[in-house]
């Protein structure tokens, strides 16, 4: 189909997921392109949201909280040089909108558990 279609992939950048809540998942058969394996992973960022095999949002949760700390803490270090309307400034552009990112996706979410 992808030379119908002028299209062409490459095998070593293609991953695939089988996504399911079930524990124990079924055994799905490894796929393949062009004769070459394409690996499983657990995870996937797509559009800057990690999406997760048991459908669950700890993967991406973990990776947003970690970079707003990053950007709190320069926050941080400039407390004492800036005044509180350029310090609210820098939160506005800088780490609440990597908070609210994609929050439509997960919004609904009810239990989360940390890994």
């Amino acid at each position: 189909m992808a030379n119908k279609w002028l299209v062409t992939f490459n095998q070593a950048k293609t991953e695939s997921m089988l996504i399911s809540k079930y524990i124990n998942k079924p055994d799905s058969p490894p796929l393949f392109m062009n004769n070459q394996q394409i690996t499983e992973v657990p995870e996937h960022k797509l559009l800057g949201v990690i999406l997760s095999n048991d459908c669950s949002w700890s993967a991406h949760i973990k990776y947003v909280t970690e970079k707003a700390w990053k950007r709190i803490n320069v926050i941080r270090s400039l407390k004492f040089t800036l005044n509180r309307r350029s310090l609210e400034t820098i939160y506005l552009s800088f780490i609440r909108p990597l908070l609210e990112y994609g929050d439509v996706i997960f919004d609904n979410l009810t239990n989360f558990k940390q890994n």
